[in-house]
This record gives structure tokens, C-alpha cells and sequence, in this order.
């Protein structure tokens, strides 16, 4: 089953009147012959944990194939199960619309399938509004929370120069917001990191923004007793990237990265290694241990009484 690590995120906000828990995990990578139970031993700590919301931040499939296979119906079973214990909001992944084409190349256009969003619909609380193809959208609003789901077409996942100018454009040309006032606590539910820490100033969306959550970036294939000795700059540097980026551009791959006033939170994600990998490399998930965030959300003033 591999090594199952959890890690607690504490986060202060005036917003809410009482702790708001919130279990954050990501890249499950499901293949057609996927083990399936890395998956099964995170639905066993929802269930301990009895979290406020569980937000999943993209990649639960491996490839678009996967969704008429058991193993894709095992996938539903599983979102089925974590919405009986809270709801549970899932943003799309590169993988999940894309289909295997080479040596972990991707088709992007190859599978949108609006059935299998719908499926997903009917089994969480991943409500979303379809925008040109991508689906997305304010998906939670109660008296103190509004989560808000942003799914970036494929272009917007390398961090470079021009993705970050076509993902402030497209964003900025769909107007997309939340629609409370700063009163409200906002999540906003993504799958990639790569460019939206540095948007912050530019896109109001991630101002307005109070926690960030996402994934893909896979912890930049770094063990975790690794990681604080490449935080110097708190940059959060991985070895490798999904992005293709190496070492000083492989940034923000895991934790808590706060720009201005908003936290971004990158998950490591189940799976770190995908099922095409074969041989050395697939043996690396025995030592890249399958990771989840429980974020606890604390009313300001016990920030106060905590500190003295």
C-alpha cells in the first residue's frame, strides 16, 4: 500500500466563526490497471478525519480512457463514499480530459466527455458551469464559505513569460469572481500552481481569494525529508516538474506559499510516480510516500490566545 503521510496546515482567518477542517489531496492517477488502494487507504482517513469539505485538486484519472473501465467506476464508488462523510469538490486535472499518446505525452483535445462530468455531478458537490469546454465555476456558498472552481485549458500549465500574459487574458475576459464580499472566507480550487502565485496583483480573482489550493506539480519528485533542505528561499523547488522545468524553476511543488494576502496551497499528491512509468521508476511510489493536507481553518482571535 505504500507510506501514508499527513500533514496539518494552520490557517487564521476572522471570517468564520468556529474551526473549518478541510482535507486536501490530488494526482491520484488512475490507470486501467491501477492498485487502487493508495486511493482507498485516503478514503480511510476522510473517514477518521470526518472532515468540513474535502477538496481534490485535478488528475484523479491517469488518462481519459480509464472513465468506462472498473477502474473508473471504482473512482465514482470512491467520490460516492467521501461525499457521504462532507461535500466533496473536485477540479479537473491535465489528465483527466487527456489520452496517453506516446512516452507520457498527451493528447489534450483527445476526450471531453461531458457524461463523465455528469457523473461526478451526481455522486459530490462539484456542481460546475461549462465556459468553452472547461468546467468551472462558484460551486459552495453558505453563510461563511464560497469555494469558487478554476480549470485553465492546457496551455496555461508551464510556467513561462507568455502562459502567464494568455492565462491573465483568458481569466480576465471571463470575468470570473466570487460572489460574496470579503465577510466570506473563499477557496478557490485549482489544479496547477505554475502561474497563478505570481498573478496575484493582476487577477482579482486570486485577491479575492483566501486559500489556494492545487496540485500537479508532484512534489518536483522530492521526499519529504528532503524538502527543508531546498526551502532556502521558501520557494518550495522540486527536482523535476511536471512542467518540465529542472531544480531553480521547479517551483512551488509542494506546501504553503503565501503571496500577499493569499495562501496557496500545493498538494504532493497520492501518486507521484504515473502507472506508464515502468521498472525503477514505478518503484519510486514505495519511497515517495502518498500525501494528503488537512487544512485547519481557526477563527483570528485563538490566533491571539495560542500565541501567549
Amino acid at each position: 500500500m505504500g507510506l501514508y503521510l499527513s500533514k496539518k496546515i494552520k490557517i487564521y482567518s476572522p471570517k468564520i466563526s468556529s474551526k473549518l477542517v478541510i482535507y486536501h489531496d490530488s494526482d491520484w492517477h488512475v490507470g486501467v490497471n491501477s492498485d487502487m488502494k493508495r486511493m482507498y487507504q485516503v478514503q480511510e482517513e476522510v473517514e477518521r478525519i470526518q472532515p468540513d469539505f474535502r477538496l481534490i485538486s485535478g488528475d484523479i484519472l491517469d488518462d481519459a480512457e480509464v472513465r468506462n473501465t472498473k477502474n473508473g467506476k471504482e473512482v465514482l464508488n470512491l467520490l460516492k463514499r467521501s461525499e457521504e462523510i462532507c461535500p466533496t469538490i473536485v477540479s479537473m486535472g491535465n489528465h483527466d480530459n487527456a489520452h496517453k499518446v506516446g512516452q507520457g505525452e498527451l493528447d489534450w483535445e483527445y476526450s471531453f466527455d461531458p457524461d463523465w462530468y455528469r457523473k461526478i455531478e451526481e455522486v459530490t458537490s462539484s456542481h460546475l458551469i461549462k465556459y468553452n469546454e472547461i468546467y468551472e465555476g462558484n460551486v459552495w456558498l453558505d453563510d461563511q464559505i464560497e469555494i469558487v472552481v478554476m480549470n485553465p485549458p492546457y496551455e496555461h500549465y508551464f510556467e513561462k513569460e507568455e502562459a502567464k500574459q494568455d492565462f491573465l487574458e483568458y481569466y480576465q475576459k471571463k470575468n470570473l469572481h466570487f460572489q460574496t464580499g470579503k465577510d466570506h472566507f473563499h477557496i478557490l480550487v485549482l489544479h496547477t500552481p505554475a502561474v497563478a502565485p505570481e498573478l496575484v496583483q493582476d487577477l482579482p480573482i486570486l485577491k479575492e481569494a483566501d486559500i489556494v489550493t492545487s496540485g500537479h506539480m508532484h512534489a518536483g519528485i522530492v521526499p519529504p525529508y528532503v524538502r527543508p533542505l531546498m526551502n532556502v528561499f521558501k520557494n518550495h523547488w522540486g527536482l523535476r516538474s511536471p512542467n518540465n522545468q529542472l531544480l531553480w524553476n521547479a517551483k512551488y511543488c509542494w506546501g504553503k506559499i503565501s503571496k500577499d494576502d493569499t495562501d496557496f496551497i500545493v498538494n504532493p499528491g497520492v501518486t507521484k510516480i504515473g502507472p506508464e512509468k515502468t521498472g525503477v521508476l514505478q518503484q519510486l511510489n514505495k519511497v515517495l510516500p502518498n500525501e494528503s493536507y488537512c487544512i485547519e481553518v481557526h477563527p483570528e482571535e485563538k490566533q491571539k490566545v495560542l500565541s501567549r
